[in-house]
């Protein structure tokens, strides 16, 4: 899920989230997963985790890091850190949004 540097309002999904009010100089790619859902297939959690580690290396490796964009990749394990899918609204098996 990709961050907005900045937002007019608060996340429609989750309005505990308060904007900032000049733009981040930098964007986030957050995974939310989940290992104990892996072994349901319609949600497809291995496959995206995979493809969201190609996307990260990809950037990472075609990138200047002195560039002016700044892109941070972010993973978040359910077990590990459930206040974080709590903070940005998230819960097992939903898919995801835009933040």
């Amino acid at each position: 899920m990709m961050a907005p540097p900045s937002s007019p309002s608060s996340s429609p999904s989750n309005p505990n989230l308060q904007p900032t009010t000049t733009p981040r100089p930098f964007s986030l790619l957050i995974f939310f997963d989940a290992s104990q859902l892996h072994d349901k297939q319609e949600l497809h959690l291995k496959s995206l985790r995979s493809e969201f580690s190609l996307v990260s290396s990809s950037f990472i490796s075609n990138n200047n890091p002195s560039s002016q964009s700044k892109l941070f990749f972010c993973y978040i394990e359910f077990k590990e850190s459930q206040s974080s899918f709590a903070q940005f609204g998230e819960e097992l098996g939903d898919g995801g949004g835009l933040l």
